[in-house]
Parts: structure tokens; sequence; C-alpha cells
């Protein structure tokens, strides 16, 4: 969330299903910094936004935001799916969409399944929450959602990087991301026990950013060479 606030967007808008998440994200983002954009308006015409006119966080269900339709230009998510089932996946792709102008972008960080990766692999990251995807998967739920993909970065897993980083977002979903505000021994046990598989397995994994836009004609798919 800071490096978001890092760069000085007009205004965002952050989704947290948790209350204790949602109190650590507030106090990590308040006051908002207004940036270039936001001090202009500021100085030419006098505008004085409080801070959760530029920046805010709305404690809600990521497949059920209460944003409105068409509302923003851009959605980015941290390690947030790799931790769904198939079915949740396609609900918080679908609210992404709603939520999304037309011509608007989103991405998001997951992990993805190795071209090595085998059953028993999958098998041991479910046990612990993790349902990472491949990339041709991730496109697919992407289509499904009336997204275009637009491209994927894909690179190896990096101790104590990438694989902290996405086993802490995805397995249990939001019960990890609290693991440090809170004695919950279940939840830190999980997301431990996440972390380990991650590494024990990042040989047949990659971390990955998948790109996707709400296309300007409803219906536009991408080229299926993509």
């Amino acid at each position: 969330t800071p490096q978001v606030v890092g760069m000085w967007p007009r205004s965002w808008t952050g989704i947290e299903p948790l209350p204790a998440a949602a109190k650590q994200a507030r106090a990590a983002t308040e006051p908002a910094r207004l940036g270039p954009i936001g001090l202009l308006e500021q100085m030419v015409h006098g505008v004085d936004p409080s801070p959760t006119d530029v920046a805010r966080i709305v404690e809600a269900p990521l497949d059920a935001t209460g944003l409105g339709d068409e509302a923003i230009s851009a959605a980015y998510g941290e390690g947030v799916l790799s931790g769904c089932r198939p079915d949740e996946i396609a609900a918080i792709l679908s609210e992404i969409a709603r939520v999304l102008r037309p011509g608007g972008r989103c991405a998001f960080h997951e992990l993805t399944l190795a071209y090595t990766a085998t059953p028993q692999t999958a098998s041991v990251l479910a046990g612990v929450g993790l349902r990472p995807l491949t990339i041709d998967a991730w496109r697919d739920a992407c289509h499904a959602a009336g997204l275009v993909p637009s491209g994927e970065t894909r690179g190896p897993i990096i101790d104590g990087t990438t694989a902290e980083e996405i086993a802490d977002g995805g397995a249990g979903a939001a019960l990890t991301r609290v693991k440090a505000l809170t004695r919950d021994r279940e939840a830190m046990s999980l997301a431990r026990s996440a972390t380990a598989a991650v590494r024990s397995a990042k040989d047949q994994l990659d971390a990955v950013v998948v790109m996707a836009e709400r296309p300007l004609i409803a219906g536009l798919r991408a080229p299926s060479a993509q």
C-alpha cells in the first residue's frame, strides 16, 4: 500500500475484507499524499481535499467492493488470487471487470505453476491454501471475466521476497495477512507452512504479473496466439 501511495495517484481506493488489516492499511497511508496533480489543484483552485477524498481504504469483500460500475481506471492485486478457489478467482476478476472503465487496466502479482510442476506439488500447495494456476489458466480466467489479457512478466521465486509475500498474501487469503496483528496460532502456523511449501517447491513455481484490460468494445477477445 505505501508503494501505491508513493506513486502519487490522483486518487485511489484500497479494498480490504478484514477490519484489523483495514485498520493497518489506513495507518500506513494517512495522511494521504496528494501528488503533483492534487497539489496543483490545491494551489490553483484552493481545493483542500481531506485524506479520505484522495486515498481511502474500504472494508469490503474482494468480490463485492461496493464501488460503482466503471468507477476506476486501474486495479492492482498482490498475492491474493493464488490463495483462492477457481470460483473465488472468477468472482473477483468479474468484480474487477465491472468496476473498471472501458479501456481500464489491471495487473495482479501471483504464483504460477512452471512447466515442470507435478500434480503432487499442486496437491501439497493446495494443502496449505495455495492454488496457483498455469499461465494459460490465468489468461483463461481473465477472458471468462470479460477482461482481455495484454501480457505477463514471470520470473523465479526468490527466498525472502516473492515467496514470503505471496505465501502470506495467498494462504488463507485475508487470514494470514493479519498474522502480525493477532496471536492466532492457527493463522501463524498456516502462514509458516505456506511459506515453507513455496520455498520447497520453488523449482516448480514462478512469480508472475498478469496484465489485462477491459475492452472498449464488450466481448472483444485478444488474438488466440497472444
